[in-house]
C-alpha cells in the first residue's frame, strides 16, 4: 500500500505479548513518516508499506516493512532516499501509564488499544512553524533554529506534551533565557537543569535544548534572548 501525503502512518495495535503469562505489560507500535524524498529506480518515489507474517521464538508474528514502489526491483545510479522516521511504542492500556502526561491517559482512556492513538500522535506533533528571528534548520526529531545575534523567535503551533526546541549558532555556552508566550519558561530543579548545551568544534559555537511543555494545539510565541545582566 502506498502511504501518500504529509505525516502518513501505520499502527500495529492489539498485540499479543509472547510474555503474557510472566505478567508486566505489554505495549503496541506505530511510526509516522515526518519526512521523505526518495529517488528509486530513477523515478521519484512515495513511501510503500507491506505486511508479512513471521515466526519469531516459535511465535506467529507480524511486520510492517517500508519497500520501494511496485516493479522495482534494482537501485539505479543517483537512487537516494532521505527520510524521518518516528517510532511510536504506545501502552495498550490507560492503566498500564504511570506518567504524569493526563491528555496521553485519557486518550489511553478513550481509544487504548487502536489505530487512533497512532492517528493522535500523527496529527498532533504535525510541527507547524513560523521563524521571525533566525533560520529554520530542521523540525524533527527536534525543532531547530539558527539564531541570529544570540537571538531567535519562531511560532509553533501542534505538539504533544513536550516538544524539543533547540537553538544553535550561539557564542556562549549560558545566559541565555527561553520565553514562551512572553514569560520565561522555568523547569528548574537543581539551578540551570532544565536545559542541555552542546558546543559545535566546526563553528565554535554552541547549542541549547529546551523541552517546551504543550498541553493544547494552538499557537505559541517561542523566544531565546540573552540573560539581562
Amino acid at each position: 500500500m502506498k502511504l501518500a501525503g504529509n505525516h502518513s502512518w501505520v499502527s500495529m495495535h492489539k498485540g499479543e505479548s509472547r510474555d503474557a503469562g510472566k505478567g508486566g505489560v505489554a505495549a503496541n507500535r506505530g511510526f509516522v513518516i515526518r519526512e521523505w524524498k526518495a529517488r528509486i529506480g530513477g523515478k521519484d518515489a512515495e513511501p510503500w508499506v507491506a505486511e508479512r507474517g513471521l515466526t519469531r521464538h516459535r511465535t506467529e508474528s507480524s511486520v510492517i516493512d517500508i519497500v520501494p514502489p511496485p516493479g522495482v526491483t534494482r537501485l539505479e545510479k543517483g537512487d537516494f532516499i532521505e527520510a524521518t522516521i518516528e517510532h511510536l511504542m504506545m501502552p495498550q492500556k490507560a492503566e498500564d501509564y504511570y506518567g504524569p502526561n493526563g491528555a496521553l491517559r485519557n486518550a489511553l482512556i478513550k481509544d487504548a488499544n487502536s489505530w487512533k492513538m497512532i492517528q493522535r500522535e500523527a496529527d498532533g506533533n504535525a510541527r507547524e512553524i513560523e521563524v521571525s528571528l533566525g533560520t529554520l534548520v530542521r523540525r524533527f526529531p527536534d525543532v531547530c533554529v539558527k539564531a541570529t545575534g544570540d537571538r531567535a523567535s519562531l511560532t509553533l503551533a501542534k505538539g504533544l506534551a513536550y516538544v524539543p526546541v533547540t537553538f544553535t549558532g550561539l557564542s556562549l555556552a549560558s545566559g541565555f533565557t527561553l520565553r514562551v508566550d512572553g514569560k520565561p519558561l522555568d523547569q528548574t530543579v537543581h539551578r540551570n537543569d532544565f536545559w542541555q548545551t552542546d558546543f559545535d568544534a566546526n563553528t565554535h559555537t554552541w547549542s541549547q535544548t529546551y523541552n517546551v511543555p504543550f498541553e493544547d494545539q494552538k499557537a505559541h510565541v517561542i523566544e531565546l534572548v540573552p540573560e539581562v545582566r
